[in-house]
């Protein structure tokens, strides 16, 4: 009878094991080169343990399963564990259970572990389970009687053995392949550095060294003597880990050493009289492929599983994964550059933008007013600029009796100002292709010509463009114009020198930026580099903007942040203060604005809670400078800067005082923003002070919470002042970013910064729970 009991224990534990076995081998990790090799790997080890623990000793198995607890803390498999600790305590008090409680242990053991948390690693875990797993076995071993100890020291001798291949193998890969593989890494982000620099020669050497480095690599790891290596666990996965790696690097850096050599964009540069459009469709074709084959390497290199890899593997995969990322953004934009340019450049039907040349002493809500303007005329890659004259010529063609389609939205915010009879209020909207659908129907009433896109650049604008060109010399103007002064005598000086003179200065004004032209297309220095190095500042802080109306060339310019635009935000909230001047001066030039937001948010709710505070400072004098500059026609004393302010924001604003008053900010809307807007005046010399109250929801993303600060070009940088504080006690603030180099201090859980503003910011407030 006895003899029947212990026959049927050892076949329900037969059962169990080989039943505990399989159901792991289907779950088995990829932790070698094959899945065969991965699912007999695992039922192997899981059939010797889940055996092995019906003889061991309760402590050992308490051991096991309060490892198996450690490493499933965050997945909710820890109930297994948990279950099976609980066992082994039983089995610890009754030692009687233990034969029929041990291989259940150890089936729930083996369950938790092969569901550990997402966030741990899987090289860790399975270290934790070999950790655990040895004194089972050596506890199995001493219950069982002499006779019988042989196999099981066979049994332990191999699974000694592995973990010495494993930790030797690891090593010889460290040794020999690695370092190929960080050699051909380090010369693919040499060639990448160089065709960023514009050095394409050494671009092509670098990537063909990256490619000999790669065949160097490759060839090692696919030597007969790794060949076996690749069915060992942890091993084999690293090695087809940097197999695929090699392959997809050695790919990429021959498909790079052949777009270079067959796109050499440096070459490509304004001339005379404008583009070689051949060069440019020339580099089509190369281009594409090698974005193409970037997004393969890209796929190729997430497909790699991570969980067993090594660190010498791992390190050398993420750069890789790292410079590629990097690349291919940039790559992309250049593929849909050499897709978009020919036909913006006039290649088969020529091309016609106004190009608008405004001036923040005078405010708009996009930035300035429009002073003066021309037309830039592209026809198969030749470029002209005519028509340079002030908008006081284009205002005589326009009239009250001329309309434009626009959305109610656009009508009811801005046709106070009248831009079908002024075109100094072309730039009324925030959002560049908003004012440029009216300018286009506008400009072709007044003027019987059809554009297809706008050029917006002001005085700092410029000022870059003549750190390509130098000096220029302008008729009229006693001093030249270069890159430093240039911006100043725009904004402020040309109205004191040419005071009285308001004709005269329309006209020298207007011959500018046909001088900066010119001297454009003669300049030795228009390759992209020198372009992005001397204009990319200007375009980013929104003082060159660029937005046209064919949709493949403005997703070309979105790409570029050229196209100023300015809609509801995703994932985020918005707060943009905007002014407008109400007077015909260029009082604007005195004025300083600055925000202090004293905000409380709590993450559980998504939810903001803000005190503002808009300060607004007229330096202007009240008197001693041309009334053209501090002037006014409404009555008001020399020296009073007149403002018609809105608030864009996704929040609602409530309780708000002008100069500790309540006053009336009832909302309008534009493109689901709200917009509250109020006309005020401030004295010279005087400061009026807004407060209201800002609440509405955030989502809360990956990285926090975020708050967009589009940000309105001005003659002087705003200055913003921060706090924020959690009301969530179950979660804490971690940091504020997106400010630039703007210090952030912690007070006691306050996080307090201030900084100046001069391009579009996104705050991102960082959250994360506090630890019980």
């Amino acid at each position: 009878m006895r003899r029947d009991s212990a026959m049927t224990r050892r076949l329900l534990i037969g059962l169990l094991a080989a039943a505990t076995a399989v159901l792991a081998a289907a779950m088995a990790p990829q932790f070698t080169a094959s899945p065969t090799a991965d699912r007999l790997w695992v039922a192997g080890s899981v059939l010797l343990l889940v055996l092995a623990a019906a003889r061991a000793r309760p402590l050992a198995l308490l051991w096991w399963a309060g490892l198996g607890v450690a490493a499933t803390i965050g997945s909710p498999w820890i109930l297994a564990a948990a279950f099976a600790a609980a066992l082994a305590l039983i089995a610890l008090r009754s030692p009687d259970t233990l034969r029929v409680s041990g291989a259940p242990i150890a089936a729930l053991v083996v369950a938790a572990l092969l569901h550990p948390p997402e966030s741990e690693s899987v090289l860790i875990v399975g270290l934790l389970a070999l950790i655990g797993a040895a004194p089972v076995l050596i506890s199995a071993r001493r219950d069982i009687d002499i006779a019988r100890r042989r196999p099981v020291r066979i049994a332990a001798g191999i699974l000694g053995g592995l973990l010495s291949v494993v930790v030797l193998g690891a090593m010889v890969l460290g040794l020999f392949t690695t370092p190929s593989l960080r050699r051909a890494v380090d010369a693919s982000r040499d060639g990448i550095a160089a065709t960023r620099a514009g050095d394409l020669e050494a671009a092509a050497e670098a990537f063909a060294l990256a490619d000999a480095r790669y065949r160097e690599a490759a060839g090692k790891i696919d030597s007969p003597v790794m060949s076996p290596a690749r069915f060992l666990p942890v091993l084999g996965a690293n090695i087809e880990a940097a197999r695929a790696a090699i392959g997809a690097g050695g790919d990429l850096a021959a498909s790079a050493r052949t777009a270079v050599v067959a796109a050499p964009y440096d070459k490509v540069r304004l001339t005379g009289d404008g583009i070689d459009l051949d060069q440019i469709t020339a580099m089509q074709a190369p281009v594409a492929a090698l974005n193409l084959e970037v997004d393969a390497v890209q796929q190729d290199l997430s497909a790699i599983p991570r969980p067993w890899l090594l660190p010498p593997v791992a390190s050398r995969i993420e750069d890789l994964t790292d410079r590629v990322d990097t690349v291919a953004p940039e790559l992309q934009t250049a593929s849909i550059a050499l897709g978009a340019l020919p036909d913006m450049l006039g290649a088969t039907t020529p091309r016609t933008y106004l190009v608008e040349f405004t001036s923040e002493s005078e405010s708009r809500f996009l930035g300035g007013f429009v002073g003066s303007y021309s037309v830039l005329r592209a026809d198969r890659g030749r470029l002209s600029l005519d028509r340079s004259e002030s908008v006081g010529s284009l205002n005589r063609r326009l009239g009250p009796e001329l309309t434009y389609v626009a959305t109610p939205d656009f009508k009811n915010l801005y046709s106070r100002f009248n831009p079908q009879m002024f075109a100094q209020n072309w730039t009324v909207a925030p959002d560049l292709p908003s004012d440029v659908a009216m300018v286009e129907q506008l400009y072709a009433k007044a003027t019987g010509e059809r554009i297809d896109g706008v050029i917006v650049i002001d005085p700092f604008g410029l000022a870059s463009l003549l750190r390509l060109t130098g000096p220029i010399r302008v008729d009229g103007i006693d001093t030249p114009l270069n890159a430093d002064n240039a911006a100043e005598y725009l904004l402020h000086g040309q109205y004191l020198e040419f005071a009285g003179q308001t004709t005269q200065r329309r006209d020298v004004l207007a011959a500018v930026g046909d001088r900066a032209f010119d001297a454009l297309l003669r300049s030795s220095r228009t390759n992209y580099r020198d372009i992005a190095r001397a204009l990319g500042p200007a375009a980013s802080e929104g003082h060159l903007m660029f937005s046209v109306l064919d949709p493949t060339a403005q997703s070309f310019l979105d790409r570029l942040g050229l196209t100023g635009r300015f809609e509801y935000p995703v994932d985020a909230g918005l707060f943009s203060f905007r002014n407008s001047a109400s007077f015909a001066n260029k009082i604007d030039y005195f004025l300083h604005r600055s925000f202090t937001i004293d905000a409380t948010v709590d993450p559980s709710r998504s939810r903001f809670e803000g005190d503002v505070t808009v300060e607004l400072r007229n330096d202007s004098p009240a008197g001693g400078l041309p009334g053209y500059i501090i002037g006014n026609d409404n009555g008001e004393p020399t020296g009073t800067n007149g403002m018609y302010f809105s608030i864009y924001t996704s929040m609602r604003i409530s309780d708000a005082t002008l100069d500790g008053e309540p006053i009336e900010l009832g909302p309008l809307t534009d493109r689901s923003l709200l917009v509250y807007s109020k006309g005020i005046t401030i004295p010279p010399g005087g400061t009026r002070t807004l407060r209201f109250r800002l609440t509405g929801s955030i989502p809360l993303t990956a990285s926090g919470l975020q708050l967009q600060l589009p940000h309105q070009p001005t003659v002087n940088d705003d200055l913003l002042r921060l706090s924020v504080r959690s009301t969530d006690p179950s979660t804490r603030l971690t940091g504020l970013t997106g400010l630039g180099d703007a210090t952030v201090t912690d007070e006691g859980g306050t996080l307090r910064t201030s900084t100046t503003i001069d391009r579009n910011r996104t705050l991102d407030i960082g959250v994360s729970r506090r630890s019980r």
